[in-house]
């Protein structure tokens, strides 16, 4: 079955991601993310481990220095930037802790539509994205914990549709993994 989750066109490589949970079924091509690996336990790694894998991204190859006017610009294919792929991954860390909260509390809540930006968190300062791309992780990953080995089926609202709390970790996990290999991309090209 073909992937029509985002990275799966090439036109979308580089579009915000509005992604509802349930588009999280099928391993996507452009990211190579599959959804029946993730399973809670590992996304509690995946989670934690977003702050120190943007970190190695963002390192120029042997001086462990950043390389800001590559991290912060464009390419000519892209529309977003290294740095605002990271501030959107840490807004989708976040938001997914936010719907999962929100799931545990109460039966079937309404979430919010998904936002295509950055939530407003935009910086250039490539510390302050990593202290939240680690923040929004470690937020995930608690509340990932918080619902044990049970819970998983539990449902909220998005869009319309019924998305499970396995499926909004999925999603959370998926989209900020995307734009990870999305920056490493555009910084392989430049030696960083």
């Amino acid at each position: 079955m073909k992937n029509t989750s985002v990275g799966s066109v090439d036109d979308q490589r580089d579009r915000p991601a509005n992604l509802i949970a349930t588009d999280h079924e099928f391993s996507c091509t452009g990211c190579g993310f599959d959804p029946a690996q993730m399973q809670p336990g590992r996304a509690v790694s995946a989670s934690r481990s977003f702050g120190r894998r943007w970190r190695e991204v963002f390192a120029a190859s042997d001086t462990g220095a950043t390389d800001v006017p590559a991290i912060v610009s464009c390419s000519e294919d892209a529309c977003w930037t290294p740095i605002d792929r990271a501030w959107r991954a840490a807004f989708v860390l976040d938001s997914g802790a936010n719907a999962l909260s929100a799931v545990w509390l109460r039966d079937q809540p309404e979430l919010e539509q998904p936002e295509t930006g950055t939530g407003g968190l935009v910086s250039r300062d490539i510390d302050e994205a990593l202290c939240a791309l680690s923040t929004a992780g470690e937020l995930l990953a608690r509340t990932i914990e918080g619902f044990g080995l049970t819970g998983w089926d539990r449902v909220g609202i998005q869009q319309g549709r019924r998305v499970t709390a396995l499926h909004i970790t999925r999603a959370a996990i998926h989209e900020s993994v995307h734009h990870l290999r999305l920056a490493a991309d555009h910084l392989r090209p430049l030696g960083v």
